[in-house]
C-alpha cells in the first residue's frame, strides 16, 4: 500500500519495482511473494522481477546467513545497472 502512496504523492513520478530475491526464493527458483502485475500496471509502477530476468544461485549468498557476499553484489550491480540503463531515458529519469 505503502508504493501505491507514492503514487498518490507524485503523481508526475514514474516508478520502478526491481524486486530482488531471497536466498530460499533462489534456492526455489520462485518468489514467496506473487506481485499483481495488473494492479501495479494501474498505477502506473513498472515492475522488474530480478529473479526471472538475470542469473542467480545460491553461492551468491554467505553460508550462515541470507545476505549477498561479494559475486552477489556484484550480480546485482549488473542486473540492476543493465535493466535501469536499457529501461531509464537517456539523462537519468525525467
Amino acid at each position: 500500500e505503502l508504493l501505491f502512496e507514492l503514487t498518490k504523492i507524485f503523481p508526475n513520478a514514474t516508478l520502478h519495482l526491481i524486486h530482488l530475491p531471497q536466498k530460499h526464493e533462489v534456492a526455489q527458483r520462485r518468489y514467496e511473494t506473487t506481485i499483481t502485475s495488473s494492479l501495479l500496471k494501474e498505477h502506473n509502477i513498472h515492475y522488474f522481477p530480478a529473479l526471472e530476468r538475470c542469473d542467480w544461485n545460491e553461492q551468491m549468498f554467505h553460508l550462515h546467513d541470507s545476505h549477498p557476499n561479494k559475486e552477489g553484489y556484484k550480480s546485482i550491480l549488473e542486473c540492476v545497472s543493465h535493466y535501469l540503463l536499457n529501461t531509464l531515458p537517456i539523462g537519468g529519469p525525467r
